[in-house]
């Protein structure tokens, strides 16, 4: 039933419009996963790393954090133990930002970012590990899901071996079975 409101000179058949129907459907994608880490290379507005908050609360809400890398990905933990070199957390929104020039390149290099076309590289998979008592994230940031002779990764056999436990009963795994070696453990820490 048409308005009221609405004027009509004259009434008119559909066919005499002529009309094509739509050839687009509508998808349905369901909900994407968010960001858990961000790359961002600006000559503009900055280099930085951002790590969302959920992230930093699962690892204790630190006002620093450790940065350590695998074949994986990264590793984020509040003290790893490795070394004394820590990033400060800055607030970006709702996410913490550590905004080093240095570190972004040492991503892009280690993993082979590409930031052809845009200016941020964006992961959504996160893994929190026990790791001797400390709970640490491994943002995976390889892309492939086996390595070259098809072996499952680090983060998967993390994940196989952890997946009948709860959050709270993950198992420790030592820093040398996350491929860290080439840091020295530093035992002040």
């Amino acid at each position: 039933m048409i308005s009221n409101s609405v004027s009509i000179k004259e009434e008119i058949e559909i066919q005499q419009l002529e009309l094509r129907p739509s050839a687009s459907r509508q998808v349905s994608r369901g909900a994407s996963p968010s960001n858990k880490l961000t790359v961002v290379n600006t000559e503009r507005h900055g280099k930085r790393v951002v790590i969302a908050q959920e992230v930093i609360e699962k690892i204790g809400s630190p006002s620093t954090v450790q940065i350590a890398f695998n074949g994986d990905g990264i590793v984020i933990c509040k003290n790893l133990g490795l070394d004394d070199n820590h990033f400060h957390l800055r607030t970006s929104r709702k996410n913490f930002a550590i905004y080093s020039k240095e570190l972004v390149h040492e991503i892009t290099e280690n993993y082979k970012l590409d930031f052809t076309g845009g200016t941020s590289v964006s992961y959504q998979l996160v893994k929190y590990l026990n790791l001797k008592g400390t709970l640490a994230a491994l943002v995976t940031l390889k892309t492939n899901e086996h390595d070259e002779i098809g072996n499952d990764s680090q983060a998967e056999k993390a994940e196989h071996e952890s997946e009948a436990t709860t959050e709270h009963e993950q198992p420790d795994y030592e820093l040398d079975e996350l491929e860290l070696d080439s840091f020295e453990y530093n035992e002040d820490h």
